[in-house]
């Protein structure tokens, strides 16, 4: 089994644990596999800068991605806004993973990405032998998992935790400095559509947020004490 790995799009801080979780499953089961890993994401895909990682050091503790992770697809936008094949891209992708003989193709990547990544899959896979598999990261938590606990369904995308939990101190510690200096700070998150991260910072440690969720332009303010 032969695996190439492709971390593309923005950064979280689980990005080289996924990278080594998925390379060290991978020789588990199959102690012959070789793993690959695309630099730069979709543009090293595209390139044909690809490195052989099977072997290689990686600790899950460091943050951001040892392959790089850029923003590149194989798709395009169209004059709708929609995203549509790139045929170029694509087939250079396709000779790429063709001349490493790759088996399996694991995109690990956010909203954009894993789009793009589906419509590419949905093209090719008629066509061409491998597999691709979407591994979804993101701060921003907005990739539906369907995962149960409980009865309660459970989404937390790799990086949302740790970035939830940056963003706690960070608060905190702004909190001490705009209470003695009796001043008013504004913290302004990542999110894309959803307001989760902003949402799971105790209301102790805000006045006032404002979700910006609704796509008909308005903002709904959530007041804290």
């Amino acid at each position: 089994m032969r695996i190439l790995i492709a971390t593309n799009g923005g950064d979280t801080c689980a990005l080289n644990a996924s990278l080594r979780s998925i390379r060290d499953s991978a020789l588990a089961h199959g102690p012959t596999a070789i793993v690959f890993g695309a630099i730069g994401g979709y543009k090293g895909l595209i390139e044909g800068h690809i490195i052989d990682i099977t072997n290689h050091d990686i600790n899950p503790f460091h943050g951001g991605s040892i392959l790089k992770s850029l923003r590149d697809s194989p798709c395009r936008l169209n004059a709708d806004g929609e995203y549509e094949l790139d045929e170029e891209k694509a087939n250079k992708i396709v000779r790429n993973l063709k001349r490493f003989r790759v088996d399996v193709l694991v995109v690990i990547g956010g909203d954009g990405t894993l789009r793009a990544t589906k419509i590419f899959f949905a093209e090719v896979v008629q066509r061409h032998a491998f597999r691709i598999i979407g591994f979804l990261k993101t701060i921003d938590n907005d990739v539906r998992t369907y995962s149960v606990f409980q009865g309660v369904e459970a989404a937390l995308c790799p990086g949302f935790p740790t970035a939830a939990r940056c963003l706690f101190e960070i608060v905190k510690r702004i909190r001490t400095t705009a209470e003695t200096c009796e001043r008013i700070f504004t913290v302004e998150t990542m999110g894309r559509d959803a307001g989760i991260l902003l949402c799971w910072q105790p209301k102790r440690h805000r006045s006032l947020h404002h979700v910006s969720e609704n796509h008909n332009g308005l903002s709904q303010p959530i007041r804290g004490n």
